[in-house]
């Protein structure tokens, strides 16, 4: 029924044995990406163990060539991932299939919860789960806080038509690829019954190589083929996520690409700015993990105008003053 596709390098001695155990509705594909410790032993003795452990062993190319051969080798009816070094809670892959069973020909990809732990600390749930609080399916195009960008995911086994990981991309590339999957049909599927277990480290590729002077050019290109894929109107959850992407980058302060020289830093603001015209005004403003100064700095930086609040005895709202697009004067008001 499912295929669990464990990508592995080095550390393979930290995956849970009960996630591994004998199923036969169950298929777990552990792909080795050229560990240079016992991982590639550890591995083999699992497939030998089990009739429903497959072991892939590989030079190493990075986790998403490496998830795509896991993909190219899956024989369930849907397709999950699991890092080596987290967890499932109990009873998490049979509920994932039974929801996704329920769903029909809906979707083609279902999300569940993730929680966080660091260090034996439990972090704060994404502000998207503000929003997905039933399970249920969900329309894209309604939803501007939900998008999926992590790997607690399963998604339909499509065969030669499955969509594979971008392997140009060291960063993102989970957030590329749940986008992917989700422009077909703009529908979501949400089971609460399940649960993701990440055991976040600071050691990880995402956390070395987090500065503009790696991610600007790769998370830029994705947002404009995102979109590019939309003449008219960019869907909400799409428009989410790149106004989140802007915004959490900036109070890191690994957004803009300082590095570059005058003439190239002025094109990739240009870039910002015309990808940021697509994101309705709403979607910034109402943004739930967004101050109201850098909603308003992203708001003027949309308008290339300057925004001013204004205040009625039972409102609040903002005036925007400039030149639109077009070269005509322009003020607008929004409440």
């Amino acid at each position: 029924m499912i295929s669990i596709i464990i990508p592995v390098y080095n550390g393979f001695r930290q995956l849970d044995p009960a996630v591994l155990h004998a199923d036969t509705e169950k298929e777990i594909i552990l792909v080795n990406d050229g560990s240079e410790d016992d991982s590639a032993k550890y591995c083999q003795e699992y497939a030998d163990r089990y009739a429903n452990v497959v072991f892939i062993n590989k030079a190493h190319s990075g986790v998403s060539d490496t998830r795509n051969t896991g993909i190219r080798a899956a024989k369930g009816k849907y397709i999950m991932f699991l890092d080596a070094d987290d967890n499932l809670r109990a009873g998490s892959v049979e509920a994932l299939v039974k929801f996704f069973d329920s769903c029909g020909d809906a979707v083609d990809l279902v999300t569940y919860p993730i929680t966080t732990n660091f260090h034996g600390i439990i972090l704060p749930p994404h502000f998207r789960y503000k929003y997905l609080t039933y399970s249920g399916i969900y329309d894209l195009r309604h939803h501007p806080y939900i998008g999926q960008t992590t790997m607690n995911i399963v998604v339909r086994n499509m065969g030669e038509d499955n969509v594979l990981f971008d392997t140009s991309m060291d960063f993102s590339e989970d957030q590329k690829y749940c986008c992917d999957i989700l422009h077909k049909k703009l529908k979501m599927g949400f089971c609460k019954e399940a649960e993701y277990i990440y055991h976040r480290s600071e050691d990880s590729s995402s956390g070395r190589r987090s500065g503009a002077c790696y991610v600007f050019e790769q998370a830029m290109r994705m947002f404009e083929e995102m979109f590019a894929h939309y003449p008219h109107d960019v869907p909400a959850a799409f428009q989410g996520l790149y106004i989140n992407d802007l915004a959490w980058k900036l109070r890191c302060n690994i957004l803009y690409p300082y590095h570059y020289p005058e003439a190239q830093f002025a094109q990739a603001n240009e870039r910002i700015r015309r990808l940021l015209q697509r994101v309705d005004d709403m979607v910034i403003w109402n943004h739930p993990e967004i101050d109201s100064y850098h909603k308003c700095f992203w708001l003027s930086e949309k308008h290339n105008t300057a925004v001013t609040p204004f205040f009625l005895p039972d409102a609040f709202g903002l005036w925007l003053y400039g030149t639109c697009n077009y070269g005509l004067p322009c003020t607008g008001r929004y409440e």
